[in-house]
């Protein structure tokens, strides 16, 4: 067997044409491994998913063919027998393994191999879209152009997450109550709720709020401490949470002095004699219809205290608004008294009418000549009542340099006390001398307190609430600087 030499530069032709081929895909297999390194390479230390995909290569072009020519010749050197066969050879790949035959055919022979293999690839972390981009990948051969498509993966940041801020006008309020604020702001929110617990309001809880707002609420008067969590929660349009907590404490009520009859503070002076005290406050609106006939007195006095070890503060001189429901009827009037005295002294302002809401103020003090005196103002009206020991009482315009005499106080005398007092009192009756119905006052608020101490400010052991019949009638508040306020809580 010999080849023809007539068949040669074929076959010269042919390796020609196949190293190109095989030089090209191995172009095509660089090209393509170098894109899927790169696409590891840029998910590397990301926290990943990974995912799986088959990455098809499609390759063309022309399977070498062999040829042999077959020659038998006799003795003589005669050819007996001439034939030409062809053969191609294929090649497939099943997996790792790869099958080489021979084919005879006639001629040449184009052939198409699809090549598939699986890629895995990691991912990033659900917080990120992957989204991919096709690369396309071409060279060109005598025998036409081999292409390859990559699926590459694209990373884009994550949305951004949702910020929630709460914010409080106080976390601490008074057991008798007030009022508190809450703001609250997000970014990147679709949806936000506002939640208490326990329960701080009625209505939903949560309750479906803006995702920036204000809420404000009003606390009323605690008997005991209460604690409450509040919860802002802003929610992102892909399910993210995140929340923002305030807490508010309303205090415990202290333990108030228990007096029968005042309700109020009264600040005490171990060894220097109370010459001078002032307050303010607003005429209440009664609640005439829940006490239908009763009554209450609002007043700024020095001394009338009986110590708990025995004896008193000194006489009670004092001066303040009367208000009375009658048949259902406010009526307010204002007064003086020195009690006790002898004869009882107490008495009322003619022409100085009083209405709730106008605005009082009242002072009991010692003047340059030795005399006491009591001062009541109504503000809104422009009249002050004046009483003045050793000489009389009457009103006249505040300012004013001289009253008309209502009555005289020619005898009455005062030593001064040693207490000074800012009271809500439910007062006895004259002509039964039990203490008359208490008036639902509602609340009366005390500011700018005075007294002639050089050096002295409220404390809760200094404040005292009316209980009768094992029954709270009134309480104060914790003192601030300005002041305090009283609150009717009786039945």
């Amino acid at each position: 067997m010999f080849f023809s030499k007539s068949k040669i530069p074929q076959i010269d032709k042919i390796l020609t044409t196949c190293h190109k081929i095989f030089v090209n895909f191995l172009i095509i297999a660089i090209m393509v491994t170098g894109s899927l390194f790169s696409i590891l390479a840029s998910t590397t230390g990301a926290q990943a998913t990974t995912t799986c995909r088959t990455i098809t290569v499609i390759h063309r072009g022309t399977h070498m063919v062999f040829l042999w020519h077959l020659v038998l010749v006799d003795k003589n050197g005669k050819h007996v027998l001439k034939k030409e066969h062809r053969w191609h050879k294929e090649i497939v790949d099943v997996g790792k393994k790869r099958i080489i035959k021979l084919v005879p055919v006639k001629g040449r022979r184009l052939y198409s191999i699809r090549l598939r293999r699986e890629d895995c690839t990691n991912f990033p972390s659900p917080q990120q879209v992957t989204p991919t981009t096709t690369d396309t990948v071409s060279t060109t051969t005598t025998s036409g152009t081999i292409t390859s498509t990559i699926m590459t993966p694209t990373t884009t940041s994550a949305p951004p997450q949702a910020t929630a801020n709460l914010s409080i006008s106080t976390n601490n309020i008074s057991y008798a109550g007030g009022n508190v604020s809450l703001t609250y702001t997000s970014e990147n929110a679709s949806s936000c709720t506002l939640s208490s617990t326990p329960a701080l309001w009625t209505g939903n809880n949560p309750a479906t709020v803006s995702c920036n707002g204000n809420y404000s609420l009003t606390l009323g008067q605690s008997t005991s401490q209460q604690q409450w969590v509040i919860t802002f929660t802003a929610t992102a349009s892909n399910g993210q949470s995140i929340v923002a907590n305030q807490e508010l404490t309303q205090e415990a009520p202290p333990q108030f002095q228990i007096s029968s009859n005042w309700s109020g503070y009264v600040v005490p002076s171990a060894a220097t004699l109370i010459t001078a005290t002032s307050g303010q406050w607003t005429v209440p609106t009664l609640n005439c219809s829940d006490t239908y006939n009763a009554g209450e007195f609002t007043w700024v006095g020095i001394g009338g205290l009986t110590w708990p070890n025995g004896g008193t503060s000194g006489t009670l001189l004092q001066t303040g608004i009367a208000d009375n429901c009658v048949n259902g009827v406010q009526q307010d009037s204002g007064w003086w008294e020195e009690f006790p005295s002898n004869p009882n002294t107490d008495n009322t302002f003619i022409n100085f009418p009083v209405s709730p809401g106008d605005t009082i103020s009242a002072s009991v003090f010692q003047d340059s000549s030795g005399s006491w005196v009591t001062v009541l103002q109504d503000i809104t009206t422009g009249l002050e009542g004046i009483m003045v020991t050793g000489e009389g009482w009457g009103v006249e315009p505040i300012g004013g340099s001289e009253f008309v005499y209502q009555g005289t106080t020619t005898g009455l005398y005062y030593s001064g006390g040693y207490t000074a007092e800012w009271i809500v009192e439910d007062y006895t009756s004259m002509s039964s001398g039990t203490y008359v119905p208490f008036a639902n006052y509602g609340s009366v608020t005390f500011t700018n307190l005075t007294t002639s101490l050089t050096s002295w400010y409220l404390t809760a052991s200094e404040g005292c609430e009316i209980v009768q019949n094992n029954s709270e009638l009134s309480t104060p508040s914790l003192p601030n600087t300005d002041g305090f306020s009283l609150y009717y809580t009786g039945p």
